[in-house]
C-alpha cells in the first residue's frame, strides 16, 4: 500500500469502558496487522500519535483496540491504520 492509499472500514464503533475508551472498526479483507493513532485536535498540520500496540486482525471480522489513556478527556479523535 503507497502512502496515500487508504482502506476506509465500513463501521468503527467508540464505546466508554471501565479500562478506557474501546475502538473496535471492520476488518478489511487482506489486512491482518492493523496501528491506532491519536490526535488532540483537528487542525491544519496537526499531528497524529501512535499507540504501541499491533493488532492483529488474522481470521477476524471485527477487531478492537482500548485507548487505556483516554479517561477524563473531553475529545480526542482516532484512525486505524495497516501496520505496515
Amino acid at each position: 500500500m503507497g502512502a496515500d492509499e487508504y482502506h476506509w472500514v465500513k463501521t468503527v464503533q467508540l464505546v466508554e469502558t471501565p479500562s478506557g475508551m474501546e475502538i473496535s472498526w471492520d476488518c478489511v479483507w487482506g489486512i491482518t496487522l492493523y496501528r491506532v493513532q491519536y490526535a488532540d485536535a483537528l487542525s491544519l498540520g496537526m499531528t497524529w500519535n501512535w499507540f504501541p500496540a499491533i493488532v492483529d486482525g488474522t481470521g477476524l471480522q471485527r477487531a478492537s483496540y482500548v485507548d487505556t489513556t483516554a479517561g477524563g478527556l473531553v475529545k480526542r479523535f482516532y484512525r486505524v491504520v495497516q501496520n505496515q
